[in-house]
């Protein structure tokens, strides 16, 4: 299944306050690593920063902000902090649009924390069946 093509900013005004802190806090993660981009993987981060019923289950399975972060600079790496404003990647750009297209299939007004989780997933998911074609 091909993810739907759209522009994510046509989106933006649908996450609510949490997804968007996801966000900022993805930048800022990204940031912190030294990273020029911001990833899906930041993302991730992002949402194990929160704490929301969402976060407190993926902290039961094991998958903590410590964890997650550790591994994260493990396999790619930490640089330098940068200072500058890190671009969006392909794949955070795709998580975003599943975390709407999540929304819609759900019927919600709005783009949630576990819509952005949703879509990170699905973004995964994606990027792993194109890998293995």
């Amino acid at each position: 299944m091909n993810p739907p093509k759209s522009d994510i900013n046509e989106h933006m005004h649908r996450f609510d306050d949490q997804a968007r802190l996801v966000f900022h806090l993805a930048r800022e993660e990204a940031v912190r690593l030294g990273h020029p981009r911001i990833a899906a993987e930041h993302l991730l981060l992002g949402v194990l920063r929160l704490e929301t019923s969402f976060t407190q289950t993926l902290n039961e399975l094991g998958l903590t902000l410590k964890y997650t972060r550790n591994r994260f600079e493990e396999i790619v790496g930490k640089r330098e902090s940068i200072t500058t404003n890190p671009e969006i990647t392909e794949t955070a750009k795709l998580s975003m649009e599943m975390a709407a297209s999540e929304a819609r299939r759900l019927q919600a007004e709005q783009i949630s924390v576990g819509h952005v989780i949703l879509g990170i997933i699905r973004q995964a998911e994606i990027t792993a069946r194109q890998m293995n074609s």
